[in-house]
């Protein structure tokens, strides 16, 4: 898996995480583009 692919995997997680858990209410939806990469770092 590349590291692209794999941060694409990541963000698209964390769109479905914050969608189950957030407030019904709120009447908005995450997507992937929603989310921002703050840091990535490789270490061995």
């Amino acid at each position: 898996m590349e590291n692209e692919e794999f941060l694409r995997l990541c963000k698209a997680k964390v769109a479905e995480y914050t969608n189950s858990h957030m407030d019904v209410t709120d009447r908005q939806q995450v997507t992937a583009h929603d989310v921002y990469l703050v840091w990535s770092c490789k270490t061995l």
